[in-house]
């Protein structure tokens, strides 16, 4: 997955015990979800087709 010509980063906070893993992970850049979120969030909406989808928040 790249959006606009974006490379893929590493997740770059520590390790914690919510998250003791965080290498695993991979962003765009520190303001965006999780790429494998964005991806779960996609196939969950792809595989569902809900007739209304509400975001709950922004950043602008």
């Amino acid at each position: 997955m790249e959006r606009s010509g974006e490379e893929l980063q590493p997740e770059y906070h520590r390790a914690t015990p919510e998250c003791p893993h965080p290498e695993r992970w991979s962003m765009f850049d520190s303001m965006t979800a999780e790429v494998e979120v964005l991806e779960f969030l996609r196939a969950t909406v792809t595989t569902i087709k809900p007739e209304l989808v509400v975001e709950t928040g922004t950043f602008s």
